[in-house]
């Protein structure tokens, strides 16, 4: 990618607190060791993720590439449609599924204090919770109880179409 002068910007989206702390809700967690790193410790995996982020940074700025960073979605700790098809079939309210946005600023804590030190001139940071939060909550469903997501961290067609035209808004497409 950036040694191809055909490409010319880089979308950079993942589910970046799996990677900054080895683990999501209930999974087994692994140690990030970038390059030569000798880290044996999980703790110390913002510290090994942030080094390989900024080195990747560092490439694609000296390469000429616009970089876009799309920020984290909320997470959540189940299957959203199974969790809300088994809660309505239950006659419950899916207002459980809700993720309150201290939670959300905990879990990417150490990303957003990353990105806080970037440039932004090298780096366009493209926020998505302003489209699934308010500020007490993060919903996985909109407003008809339409989920977002295909799992608990995945968005689904809808999901994807609630922020992307703003996405293609941001990178000069629309």
């Amino acid at each position: 990618i950036a040694n191809d002068d055909q490409i010319t910007t880089v979308i950079l989206a993942a589910e970046w607190s799996y990677y900054v702390y080895g683990r999501r809700h209930g999974s087994r967690q692994f140690i990030y060791r970038y390059e030569d790193s000798m880290n044996t410790n999980i703790d110390n995996n913002p510290q090994e993720f942030s080094a390989a982020l900024a080195s990747t940074i560092q490439l694609l700025h000296q390469s000429n590439k616009q970089i876009m960073f799309v920020e984290p979605l909320p997470e959540y700790t189940t299957r959203i449609p199974e969790a809300m098809a088994k809660i309505m079939w239950k006659g419950g309210d899916v207002a459980s599924l809700q993720l309150p946005m201290p939670s959300y600023v905990d879990r990417n804590r150490d990303l957003f204090t990353f990105l806080s030190k970037l440039d932004s001139n090298q780096v366009h940071r493209i926020p998505v919770i302003e489209h699934f939060c308010d500020a007490d909550q993060c919903r996985p469903y909109d407003e008809d109880l339409n989920p977002y997501y295909t799992d608990s961290n995945h968005l689904n067609e809808h999901g994807l179409s609630v922020i992307s035209e703003p996405l293609l808004i941001d990178v000069g497409v629309l």
